[in-house]
């Protein structure tokens, strides 16, 4: 697995935290990672608890906007590490 997938599913997995601002901040990274965390948002809306699915239909919602479908996984590293810099 690589580390974008790994902050996407610690950031998934944050949405239940029973600290707010780390919920927050899960938001944060998922929003950042855009069309790449759909499927986990999707997922997420689907399974997890009733704050985890009210967070990731909103989220869901406004990466939408931008895009419409999930986009594929990074073909290549560079692509990989291009994102993670951009997060931070």
């Amino acid at each position: 697995m690589n580390e974008l997938f790994l902050i996407m599913a610690v950031a998934i997995a944050d949405l239940d935290s029973n600290s707010f601002h780390v919920r927050q901040k899960a938001e944060e990274t998922l929003r950042k990672c855009g069309g790449l965390a759909v499927a986990h948002i999707e997922n997420a809306q689907k399974t997890g608890s009733p704050e985890v699915r009210y967070r990731a239909k909103r989220l869901r919602l406004g990466i939408t906007r931008y895009y419409p479908e999930p986009l594929p996984a990074p073909a290549e590293e560079s692509e990989i590490d291009g994102a993670l810099n951009w997060m931070k």
